[in-house]
């Protein structure tokens, strides 16, 4: 008897021709979905007492699936938001199982139709600037992290952009001369420019200066002490620089304690922007004439 290895057909098609050739999705993506197949099939096999090389589309139920997804909520401690991406991740494998394998159609139909669960969208949060200017102040500046840290906050205040481009930015990306730039790419390939203050753009030469790095080239601005690409999980690093938020004895944050996610608020500080003149200096002296210890006033002034 002929083993059915429509299975395994359809996920290697599913990465290697669908996803990566037809689509050209990003790497991110990719991976998502390759974490969202090993989990089901994992579970599957658990469930079924099937190695998952044994595994065969026949038994990839939509039952089996709702079971999955009640066993990442209550086995994994999930939220209903991971169980909506990982639904997500499904819905289009099946999608595309149904289109190339006409047996398996009325399944991979049903799988599909399966709802996401409904979620509260929790409230933007975002630091004032009383707590920015806490935080720049408990970086040391006078190691190279410290230089590190604070010319990436800041340049992270101004431009409010996510975290993944923020450690994406590249010295090919900045202009620092006449009028200050940046080219950042964002999720779904979006490619936008952004001006950057004339103060952000004096930490970032002098950062670029102290690597030796060519503003012309494609190394990263942001590395780690050891040269290699950050993750965005070293942005840590702030959370912990805001001991005193997370305790709650910093004055102005009256709700108690504060713990700093990732991505929220450095996102979302660009809320506070709009009643904040921008720095555009109209007077000849440059941003090197200024004092290492005047920067931390003037990014937020």
């Amino acid at each position: 008897m002929t083993p059915d290895n429509r299975l395994s057909r359809h996920v290697h098609g599913f990465f290697h021709e669908y996803l990566t050739t037809q689509r050209n999705v990003s790497p991110h993506t990719v991976f998502s979905y390759r974490d969202t197949l090993k989990l089901f099939l994992s579970y599957a096999s658990q469930q079924l007492s099937t190695p998952v090389v044994d595994l065969s589309l026949d038994v990839l139920t939509p039952d089996l699936v709702l079971g999955f997804l009640n066993h990442l909520e209550t086995e994994r401690s999930n939220t209903a938001a991971t169980r909506n991406v990982r639904l997500a991740a499904l819905h289009v494998f099946f999608r595309y199982v149904g289109a190339h394998d006409p047996l398996s159609f009325d399944n991979c139909q049903r799988i599909v139709s399966i709802p996401k669960k409904r979620t509260t969208a929790p409230a933007t949060d975002y630091l004032e600037r009383e707590e920015i200017e806490d935080v720049l102040s408990r970086i040391d500046r006078r190691t190279p992290a410290g230089r590190r840290d604070y010319a990436m906050l800041s340049f992270t205040y101004q431009t409010g952009a996510r975290v993944q481009e923020v450690i994406g930015v590249r010295a090919s990306d900045l202009q620092l001369e006449s009028l200050p730039q940046v080219r950042i790419w964002g999720k779904g390939r979006k490619e936008r420019v952004l001006p950057l203050w004339n103060q952000t753009a004096a930490l970032l030469r002098a950062l670029l200066e102290e690597r030796n790095i060519d503003p012309r080239s494609s190394q990263l601005v942001f590395v780690n002490m050891r040269g290699r690409p950050m993750t965005r999980w070293v942005f840590d690093i702030f959370s912990k620089s805001t001991f005193l938020l997370r305790s709650g004895k910093a004055p102005w944050r009256k709700s108690g304690s504060t713990r700093i996610p990732f991505d929220t608020p450095w996102r979302c500080i660009c809320c506070r922007l709009a009643p904040i003149p921008m720095p555009f200096e109209t007077s000849s002296a440059t941003p090197a004439a200024k004092q290492p210890g005047d920067m931390h006033e003037s990014i937020l002034r």
